[in-house]
């Protein structure tokens, strides 16, 4: 859990819950939530990472615009090397605040390899998100972000035994909006083991 604290008549603590980073195929996919009353305060936000917890920091992604879960794939990666990662949040009063650092290693061990693909079938049909849980039984998740890195939809698929396994998508958000055309980034886990891939919806 991250807490930041703000500089004003009062020291005052809002929080990110979960800002946390898995190694995946394509790189470090770094995950956080944002609760309703920090981003009432905050404009954007910022990646930045590092080779050292000291600095000198480098940001990579800019401009993030607040949502309720976000997540961000940092795939200029090398295996073998540990790397710091934290937020530059800018505020809607136009002062910037930086969250502690986090901590990835790049070679934290090897990792069950998953399988992961998707398939949009055509006009007002659920998209098929197939997968392949190896090696042992694991409890797995589906989460599906838009490019934006804002939570769409989830899928918990309790424990599941070493095999492929299909997951229908019916095209709908958590709060039961159709979702649009466009990119999405979907990411299993399984364990410990993460997979992401993106899905380009050709229909609604």
């Amino acid at each position: 859990m991250y807490v930041l604290f703000l500089e004003g008549d009062a020291t005052t603590a809002v929080q990110l819950t979960d800002f946390d980073g898995h190694v995946v195929e394509e790189g470090v996919l770094l995950s956080w939530r944002v609760p309703a009353s920090v981003r009432e305060q905050v404009s954007s936000a910022a990646v930045q990472r590092s080779a050292s917890p000291m600095g000198p920091f480098m940001t990579i992604a800019a401009a993030l615009q607040p949502a309720a879960s976000m997540t961000y794939l940092d795939s200029d990666v090398q295996r073998h090397e540990s790397l710091w990662y934290r937020l530059d949040l800018t505020m809607r009063d136009g002062t910037r605040e930086l969250t502690n650092v986090v901590r990835i290693d790049a070679d934290r061990g090897a990792q069950p390899v998953l399988e992961l693909s998707a398939f949009d079938p055509g006009p007002g049909q659920s998209i098929s998100i197939a997968y392949r849980v190896v090696e042992r039984a694991s409890r797995v998740r589906l989460s599906i972000f838009d490019v934006q890195g804002r939570l769409v939809r989830t899928y918990d698929e309790g424990v599941r035994e070493p095999g492929r396994h299909i997951r229908a998508w019916d095209r709908l958000t958590t709060s039961g909006a159709r979702t649009a055309r466009g990119v999405y980034v979907i990411h299993l886990q399984a364990g410990q083991a993460t997979r992401t891939e993106k899905l380009t919806l050709l229909h609604e």
